[in-house]
């Protein structure tokens, strides 16, 4: 898994997480599925930023989620204040990649990444990357990783 200083991270966006009441299980720490809502909450903020989604809407497709793998550190509490990150770590072959990190007070919470492909709304078919996209965000580093 490539985390944030593995790596320097490109187009970076951070945004506070506040971990809700409905965010917590019984024993009162962050539910697994919290964090895949955060991914996409991180996810729409890089896109709000850098690439906004009714710009894809506008030009016929949409991301598709194809991977998402999360490695838990240490456990988010109810009350704690959670910084979470994300940046793009570029296109390999059809796949846009991504890497988020979760912060609590300096410590790395957990670290995330996510890939996919682009849909065409029109019949639903795997889109190739637009030309002004690589151009832009450009091919990810050779590392080995997909």
């Amino acid at each position: 898994m490539t985390r944030a200083h593995d790596i320097e991270p490109r187009f970076p966006v951070e945004m506070p997480l506040k971990v809700q009441a409905y965010d917590i299980d019984v024993v009162g720490i962050v539910s697994n599925i919290s964090y895949v809502r955060w991914l996409e909450e991180l996810r729409q903020a890089w896109c709000d930023t850098h690439y906004p989604t009714d710009r894809m809407f506008a030009q016929g497709f949409v991301p598709a989620i194809g991977l998402t793998h999360i490695e838990y550190k240490r456990a988010i509490l109810f009350g704690e204040r959670v910084l979470g990150r994300i940046w793009f770590e570029g296109f390999r072959g059809q796949r846009w990649n991504f890497g988020f990190e979760f912060v609590v007070v300096d410590r790395v919470a957990a670290v995330a990444r996510q890939s996919g492909i682009f849909i065409a709304l029109a019949d639903r078919t795997i889109r190739q990357i637009p030309d002004d996209m690589l151009e832009r965000f450009g091919k990810r580093p050779e590392s080995g990783v997909d």
